[in-house]
C-alpha cells in the first residue's frame, strides 16, 4: 500500500508538459515501470501466508484502492474507445498530456503500458485473495459514484480486470452476487452520461460481457430482461448516437440471444423492435450518405470529402453489426414467426430513397439469414402486404437470394 502511495505520486509528477528531455522522461518511466511490477509483491506473498506466517488479508484492499487512483488519473489524461487508446482533445485544440510533449502514437503507447500494467498487477493481487478479500474488492468498485465520466471509465475498467482475472471457485460464487448490480449501474449510466457516446460506450460493453457469462454462473432471467430493456432504451437516442453505439447494442443484444435462449424466447417484442430500429437507422444513414454524395460532387472542398468518407466508413460498419445481429436471431426457431418484420422494414425503408450501395451489401446477409426462416407463405404474405412501388424492391431481393444465398442441395 505504500509503494503504491508513493507510484501515484510518482506518476502525477512527471506530468512535466515538455519541461524535462526525452531521456530523463525516460528513466523516470522506467523507474515508474518498475515500480508497478514491484507492486505484485503482495500477491505473492499473500499466496505463500500460511508458509510464512503472515496475516492472509496482506494489503489487498489498499493496494486496490491506490492502483484505482492510479487508474483514475490516467485515464483523466487519455481516454479508450474500441480497446484503442486515443487522446482526449481539449476544446482549445491543444492537448499537453502526461509524460511531457510526446508525439501522439509514443503518448498513446506510454499510457498503454502503464493502464496494462496497472490492471496486470490488479489481477495478479485477486488470484491470490481470499473470498473475503474478494468481496471487499467488488464492494470498493461498485460503491464508486459515478461523479464524472472518468470515474465511469474507471468502475469499467476495474470490472472488466475483475471478469478477466483467474479466480478461484469460491470467489466466482461471490461474484455472482455481484452482477445484477454491477449490471444496474451501467444502465443508470444511460441517464446520467446520454450524450458521452465514449463513456456510454464502456457501460454497454461491460453490461454485454456480464449478459454473456453462462446462464448457469450468471445474471437470473430478471437481469437479463432489464438488458433488453436497456437495448431498446439505447436505440431511441438520436440516430447519430445509435451508430457510434452500433457495436456495444450489437455486443449486447447477441449476447442476450446466445447464453439466455428461454428468456429470449420468452421475450421477443423488446428484441424484434430493437432489430428493427437498428435496419431502419441503417437505411435511414444509408439514404442521407447518398443525397450528401450526390450533393458533394459539386463541391470541391477536400474538408467535405474526407468527412464524407469517415461517414461512410462508420456507416457501414454499423450495417454489418445490424447484419450479424439479423444472423444471431436468425439461429433461434422461435423467431421464425416474427422474421417478416424485419425483412419488412427493410423493404419499405429502401424502397422509398435510394440506399448507398455499399450500406445495402453490408445490410444483405442479414437480410438473406430471416429469409432462411421464411415459408412460401411467409414471402407471399410479405408481398401482398406491399405497395406496388415496393414489391418490386422485395421481387429482387428474393431472386437475390435464391441465386447466391439459399441452399438447393446441389453443389
Amino acid at each position: 500500500a505504500e509503494l503504491a502511495s508513493v507510484l501515484l505520486l510518482q506518476a502525477q509528477s512527471v506530468d512535466t508538459v515538455g519541461q524535462e528531455s526525452a531521456a530523463s522522461t525516460a528513466v523516470r518511466l522506467e523507474k515508474l515501470f518498475a515500480m508497478v511490477d514491484a507492486l505484485s509483491l503482495p500477491a505473492a506473498i499473500s499466496k505463500n501466508a500460511v508458509e510464512l506466517k503472515l496475516p492472509q488479508e496482506l494489503a489487498l484492499l489498499p493496494s486496490w484502492y491506490r492502483l484505482q487512483q492510479i487508474l483514475e488519473f490516467l485515464l483523466e489524461k487519455v481516454g479508450y474507445q474500441h480497446g484503442v487508446l486515443t487522446l482526449v482533445e481539449k476544446q482549445s485544440g491543444s492537448c499537453p498530456f502526461v509524460f511531457g510533449r510526446m508525439a501522439g502514437r509514443e503518448t498513446k503507447e506510454v499510457a498503454g503500458t502503464i493502464i496494462a500494467k496497472v490492471t496486470r498487477t490488479m489481477s495478479q493481487l485477486l488470484a491470490a485473495a481470499s473470498r473475503e478479500e474478494i468481496a471487499s474488492v467488488f464492494e470498493l468498485v461498485s460503491e464508486q459514484d459515478f461523479k464524472s465520466a472518468v470515474s465511469v471509465s474507471v468502475f469499467c475498467c476495474c470490472w472488466n480486470v475483475i471478469l478477466d482475472s483467474r479466480l478461484s471457485q469460491d470467489s466466482r460464487r461471490e461474484l455472482r452476487r455481484w452482477l445484477t448490480k454491477v449490471l444496474l449501474k451501467c444502465m443508470s449510466v444511460m441517464h446520467l452520461y446520454q450524450s458521452n457516446a465514449v463513456v456510454l460506450f464502456k457501460a454497454v460493453c461491460l453490461a454485454a460481457r456480464l449478459v454473456a457469462i453462462p446462464s448457469q454462473v450468471g445474471l437470473d432471467s430478471r437481469s437479463v430482461m432489464m438488458s433488453l430493456h436497456l437495448c431498446s432504451s439505447l436505440v431511441s437516442c438520436s440516430e447519430t448516437e445509435v451508430v457510434e453505439l452500433g457495436d456495444s447494442i450489437a455486443q449486447l443484444l447477441s449476447a442476450v440471444v446466445r447464453n439466455h435462449t428461454v428468456v429470449a424466447g420468452s421475450c421477443p417484442a423488446p428484441i424484434i423492435s430493437t432489430v428493427n430500429k437498428l435496419i431502419d437507422v441503417a437505411v435511414k444513414e444509408g439514404q442521407a450518405i447518398q443525397t450528401q454524395l450526390l450533393d458533394s460532387q459539386n463541391e470541391s472542398a477536400p474538408e467535405s470529402n474526407i468527412d464524407l468518407s469517415l461517414r461512410i466508413n462508420s456507416a457501414i460498419q454499423f450495417a454489418g453489426q445490424t447484419a450479424r445481429v439479423m444472423e444471431v436471431v436468425s439461429n433461434l426457431k422461435v423467431f421464425t414467426k416474427y422474421a417478416t418484420y424485419p425483412i419488412g422494414e427493410f423493404i419499405v425503408g429502401s424502397s422509398t430513397l435510394p440506399v448507398h450501395a455499399s450500406i445495402k451489401k453490408a445490410l444483405l446477409p442479414g437480410v438473406f439469414s430471416l429469409l432462411k426462416l421464411c415459408s412460401e407463405q411467409d414471402t407471399a404474405f410479405i408481398q401482398a402486404t406491399l405497395d406496388a412501388s415496393m414489391q418490386d424492391t422485395f421481387k429482387t431481393v428474393l431472386a437475390e437470394y435464391k441465386k447466391f444465398h439459399k441452399f438447393s442441395g446441389r453443389i
